[in-house]
């Protein structure tokens, strides 16, 4: 899994910046998730590039995610 920092927060996704040197190409249609404080897993997926890193949609939109959290984006084929 890849560390990414969440930068942005729109309606319905956010854009995540990954913490290492990632091909972000490579990350579109991968899953992440999202662990909350109560430690609540929230799934996404990745679906595009999107200034600064890219974009991630959630199956259902996280409460309490903000800037600057981390959340984790599988690096595996």
């Amino acid at each position: 899994m890849i560390d990414a920092i969440v930068a942005a927060i729109a309606d319905n996704y956010v854009v995540v910046i990954p913490t290492e040197e990632s091909d972000l190409n490579k990350l579109i249609g991968k899953k992440a998730v999202y662990t909350d404080s109560g430690n609540r897993q929230w799934n996404g997926k990745v679906v595009r590039l999107e200034d600064p890193g890219v974009a991630v949609e959630f199956d259902n939109f996280p409460t309490g995610i903000g800037q600057g959290q981390i959340l984790e984006i599988e690096d595996s084929a």
